[in-house]
């Protein structure tokens, strides 16, 4: 399992390190829990899809943040998630609604995880034939069966002709 995760804390200038600690540690516990809840939920909804349509393998992205960004110099923040696909245009539209602010009011700021997508495109494919190291080890270990089994089959007919000649 890999990915990229961002974290978006408010925090005020006068605040202590300490403080600082704890505010990034509840924000990355937040937004995991939050994706994680997220990503479970599309599991359940994708399971019965594949329980019609047979086996299905599937890579699976969790969803992506973004910040609506309250404007006329608020600091205020508000954050949301947005599936792969999804138009993160969408969640400003349903932030409006919630706080009862109009489209101008607001910014999108969905650069927050930019370069996910290529993070995703960059990782290697997976290899189905095995590494090298494992080929070399295979036939070392079968040089030392075929050593054992004649070295076994020496000793029975040493002992054989032992028993017949003496």
């Amino acid at each position: 399992m890999s990915g990229l995760c961002s974290l978006a804390v408010p925090f005020n200038r006068n605040g202590t390190v300490k403080d600082a600690i704890k505010a990034i540690h509840e924000d990355a516990m937040q937004t995991f829990a939050i994706r994680l809840k997220m990503h479970l939920e599309s599991l359940v909804e994708e399971e019965s899809i594949e329980d019609k349509e047979g086996d299905a393998y599937v890579v699976h992205e969790t969803p992506r943040r973004i910040l609506i960004i309250k404007t006329e110099g608020s600091k205020f923040a508000f954050s949301d998630y947005a599936f792969p696909g999804e138009d993160p245009q969408v969640a400003l539209n349903v932030a409006g609604e919630v706080l009862h602010l109009p489209e101008g009011k607001m910014e999108l700021y969905n650069e927050l995880e930019k370069g996910r997508h290529a993070y995703y495109e960059a990782l290697p494919d997976i290899d189905s034939s095995p590494p090298q190291d494992i080929n070399i080890a295979t036939s070392n270990n079968n040089i030392l069966i075929y050593l054992a089994w004649a070295a076994l089959i020496l000793a029975i007919l040493a002992y054989v002709l032992k028993q017949i000649f003496v």
